[in-house]
């Protein structure tokens, strides 16, 4: 487990579609390697779940549950064609009914185990306009 500064990991998954937001001295303490890998898999199915020209935002914001502080990283964009809380494997929280189109969800899947590893809980939130991916992490 390192100590690791989210504002320096944000700017290495940084893209020309991707919008960060949030706090320059957040940070965590938790495998790397992992929490890159896992970031990396929300955002690259928010990218291909969006529409060819949207943009996805990645926030981290301070937060507290049951005492103890930390932070919330939000990835969400625009819904695109592929409805990726109906894949197996994705807990979701439903709005309204989405379309079912074929996708295969790897990335959504992948991150999923990671926060499992990492011992956190990855919800994903679905409305008929955005979608988001919410994670919340314990701070250092």
């Amino acid at each position: 487990m390192n100590t690791i500064w989210l504002a320096n990991l944000l700017n290495q998954v940084a893209s020309d579609r991707i919008d960060l937001l949030g706090s320059e001295d957040a940070r965590v303490h938790t495998d790397k390697h992992k929490l890159e890998s896992m970031l990396w898999h929300l955002l690259n199915q928010a990218l291909k779940d969006s529409p060819a020209h949207s943009r996805v935002e990645l926030a981290v914001r301070a937060s507290a549950r049951d005492g103890v502080q930390g932070l919330l990283v939000t990835v969400t964009h625009e819904v695109g064609a592929v409805d990726i809380a109906g894949q197996p494997g994705v807990e979701a929280i439903r709005g309204p009914a989405q379309p079912v189109q074929s996708g295969s969800g790897l990335d959504m899947w992948l991150a999923k185990e990671l926060a499992l590893q990492l011992g956190l809980a990855l919800e994903i939130h679905v409305d008929p306009q955005r979608r988001g991916s919410h994670l919340w992490l314990p701070g250092a």
